[in-house]
């Protein structure tokens, strides 16, 4: 910090009365102490254009870290889920792959459906309760998918986890489910006669020799 030169303020200060050198060096000092002031803003709006750069990539590193354990964590394959040899020894008369997942016994679903699969089959066993009726069906938005996934599964509604869940909705739906924007907010619509049909799908429950009929989840 810039100090005051006392000692040439009192020199001016002599009985000659003269004030115009004592003004003079009064301007000279708050100019100098305004110069020194900009310096330091500058300095400290360069540390903190830095710092938000370093906080940035810093929040990157943890959204990569965080989305590398949601697939450890949930097993994601980028193939769609088998059933079991056990588990085609009849015939459903389900249409579509979100049906026969919603179709799926519990042990089965356990075993062949990874996280956010079994989050997908959650959200369509029961999607009339979470939607909302619309001209084309029912449709639900991506944060109240988010909601319901947080009230009613082990999902924390991280963006991601949304995301993945809306796409096998999208594909395990076929043509009767697609993932639509509008106005900035994305959402997944359903056919009103695929939400029909889901409501009437019941679990397969095994038979008096403990197999389970129905098809393979996919074709």
């Amino acid at each position: 910090m810039i100090a005051i030169d006392t000692e040439r303020l009192n020199r001016c200060s002599t009985a000659d009365g003269s004030t115009d050198e004592i003004l003079s060096t009064l301007v000279d000092v708050v100019i100098e102490q305004a110069e020194y002031i900009d310096d330091l803003e500058d300095r400290l709006s360069d540390e903190r254009e830095q710092r938000g750069r370093d906080d940035a990539e810093l929040r990157s590193r943890i959204s990569d870290l965080e989305d590398r354990l949601d697939d450890v964590e949930d097993g994601e394959t980028t193939t769609e889920p088998q059933g079991s040899d056990d588990e085609t020894d009849g015939s459903t008369d389900t249409e579509t792959p979100l049906e026969r997942v919603c179709s799926l016994p519990e042990p089965a679903v356990d075993r062949e459906l990874s996280a956010n699969q079994r989050r997908a089959r959650f959200i369509a066993r029961d999607v009339e309760q979470y939607a909302t009726k619309v001209p084309a069906g029912y449709s639900i938005t991506s944060g109240d998918l988010a909601k319901v996934l947080r009230a009613g599964t082990d999902c924390d509604g991280r963006t991601q986890t949304v995301a993945r869940v809306m796409s096998f909705l999208d594909r395990f739906g076929g043509d009767e489910v697609e993932v639509i924007k509008r106005r900035g907010t994305k959402r997944v619509v359903f056919d009103e006669t695929l939400v029909d049909r889901l409501q009437a799908v019941e679990p397969v429950h095994p038979d008096n020799a403990g197999c389970y009929g129905g098809e393979r989840v996919v074709p």
